[in-house]
């Protein structure tokens, strides 16, 4: 049984580095409304904490008005004071006759690197005519060499918890941040094959890095369902659920989700005494012939379970003690990561399994105090099923040249 759930939002972000993100450097460059062609604003971010704009606009007669503003950046807005030049003739260009008078106040509210609310407020003699209101504007040009991006969750291991609608206390998450900022985070649970209970499915929760238009980790969340064999008589449960998070404070988020019959809250902050068990680069190498042992929820008695790593950089699924039943392959992109990416999928004929799609996902593995691997996690999902193992290493098991791997 497959529940789909809408997007959820309440978000509250905290951390232990500044509130806000600061706008980028990025956003420098022309600025128009594609409705308002004709009229524009050119932005100069000049340090964290100041910018300036130039408004190129029109009085309520036609005539041309050039407004400028100097500006405080505060978190993802630009405000300050406009100021209205005139007085200077062509060809003589005195600055005796100079006038810069007080036109009224602006901000720019940055919402992404291509879009932003311009909102202006005139005042006193010279800008109340012009009274006050909004314009939405688009990026027109950029400044070559200024890239734009905003924070991101930092690389490394991560600790958590979450709440289900059904409380039974907090239950704790398994996580990890990859170099393209994308989270994957798993309760250390699963659910075996054939398993069958009214308890809610622990989540695997998969996050995409900041994307445009806005700052923020789009949740995927789906039931850690992947070993159930969903059969006729013994039907699995999956859950999807995505919330959208602003990421103001990288070290640490909040989530409190509502209208959702599954998940209640998910929180999770940087691991800063887990973090140099991260091995990396990615041992691949270390893993061949090694074994490393989890359980998985059953009916009566859980189910053990081994995660082989064979040569040829495949990956072996055994179920007390017998042959493979998942098998599936990993791979690296660069030689400097700590993640590796893994596909998986049941045998073909085994019972309750067919036509089930490859769960694909990212894998990480930890040492222990002695440098050996103490355990590996794999995080994925087939889009209806999510699969989150936590496996420790089997005593005894080894490679030929040992498990010792180098520092991180």
């Amino acid at each position: 049984m497959q529940k789909s759930l809408a997007v959820l939002v309440i978000v509250s972000v905290v951390g232990s580095v500044p509130a806000l993100a600061q706008v980028p450097s990025g956003i420098s460059g022309a600025w128009y409304n594609p409705a308002q062609n004709g009229h524009g604003v050119s932005i100069e971010v000049l340090d964290a904490g100041r910018a300036i704009a130039f408004w190129y606009v029109y009085d309520r007669d036609g005539r041309p008005v050039h407004l400028y503003l100097d500006g405080r950046i505060e978190g993802q807005q630009i405000r300050g004071t406009a100021y209205a030049g005139s007085g200077m003739r062509f060809g003589a260009f005195d600055p005796a006759s100079f006038n810069l008078d007080t036109w009224g106040q602006v901000e720019l509210d940055v919402h992404s690197c291509r879009d932003l609310t311009l909102r202006y407020a005139g005042q006193g003699a010279l800008g109340a005519a012009f009274g006050s209101g909004e314009v939405h504007l688009q990026r027109l040009v950029q400044l070559r060499g200024l890239g734009c991006d905003y924070d991101r969750l930092p690389e490394g291991l991560y600790q958590g918890s979450y709440a289900t609608t059904r409380p039974s206390g907090a239950a704790e998450l398994v996580a990890a941040v990859d170099e393209d900022g994308q989270l994957w985070a798993t309760a250390p649970r699963i659910r075996g094959p054939r398993f069958v209970s009214q308890e809610q499915a622990p989540p695997v929760i998969l996050g995409e890095p900041p994307v445009l238009p806005a700052p923020g980790l789009d949740l995927h969340a789906l039931g850690n369902t992947g070993l159930d064999d969903e059969s006729a008589a013994f039907p699995g449960e999956s859950y999807e659920n995505r919330v959208a998070i602003q990421v103001f404070g990288p070290l640490q988020f909040d989530a409190a989700i509502r209208d959702s019959d599954w998940l209640s809250a998910v929180s999770l902050r940087r691991d800063a005494s887990r973090n140099p068990t991260l091995v990396q680069p990615a041992p691949l190498q270390s893993l061949v012939n090694r074994e490393f042992q989890f359980s998985a929820l059953g009916q009566f008695v859980d189910d053990s379970y081994r995660l082989v790593f064979q040569d040829n950089q495949r990956i072996c699924l055994t179920r007390n003690g017998g042959a493979c039943e998942w098998t599936g392959s990993l791979s690296i992109r660069n030689l400097t990561t700590a993640f590796f990416d893994f596909d998986i999928q049941p045998v073909a004929g085994l019972p309750n399994f067919e036509n089930r799609p490859p769960i694909h996902g990212r894998g990480w593995a930890e040492r222990d105090a002695q440098g050996g691997i103490s355990r590996v996690v794999l995080v994925g999902g087939d889009g209806r099923n999510g699969l989150g193992i936590v496996a420790s290493a089997v005593p005894g098991g080894r490679t030929a040249g040992g498990d010792k791997v180098g520092p991180h």
